[in-house]
């Protein structure tokens, strides 16, 4: 009996143990947060780099400032560059009215690629893109302007990032559409019946 109580909490060898346990722990505590934040930071890289269309890869930067400024302020303004094509003849000297630029989305434009496969980039513009047979345009180019963050940020939204928000972005969806993801939920649970 006498031995169970030597190693007690309340001992000088039970104090040692919960002191050398609390070292442990917070070490334990400390490297698995370093896992974490690598882990995830390698799960961002790869929804960036191969879960992501190439304007939405682009316009990222953008779209996580507007959405943190329209948190704070609706009315702030900011300057953006987005990607338009317009019918407009821009040769002629009168000013063109805002309307006549139509921003493009991913379903109006592909990369140019070279010979390699490799997206083709202009060190002045940026990535270069080629409008989709049937979408007509004079003129297509980058365009820099200002406008209002939450307006900016819902027309990403809603055009670029298929409705989702920057919190529906951060969970990790795997690029890879097998069978089994394709069908539906209703098809599962019957399968499961």
């Amino acid at each position: 009996m006498a031995k169970n109580i030597d190693k007690t909490l309340f001992t000088e060898e039970g104090m040692t143990r919960l002191r050398n346990f609390n070292r442990r722990a917070a070490t334990y505590f400390a490297l698995w947060i370093i896992v974490a934040i690598v882990t995830g930071g390698g799960l961002f890289f790869a929804q960036v780099r191969y879960g992501l269309k190439p304007l939405q890869r682009i316009y990222l930067k953008q779209y996580v400032i507007a959405s943190v400024k329209t948190i704070f302020s609706d009315k702030r303004q900011s300057r953006y560059t987005f990607l338009v094509r317009t019918d407009v003849d821009l040769s002629a000297k009168k000013p063109v009215p805002k309307e006549a630029f139509i921003r493009v989305t991913d379903t109006e434009v592909e990369p140019v690629l070279d010979e390699n496969g490799r997206v083709v980039r202009d060190p002045k513009s940026g990535l270069q893109f080629k409008l989709n047979p049937g979408i007509s345009a004079k003129y297509f180019f980058w365009r820099p302007g200002r406008g209002r963050d939450i307006e900016m940020w819902t027309w990403m939204r809603a055009n670029i990032y298929e409705g989702r928000s920057l919190l529906g972005m951060s969970t990790f969806r795997c690029p890879y559409r097998g069978p089994a993801a394709r069908r539906s939920t209703s098809q599962r649970y019957r399968d499961l019946a």
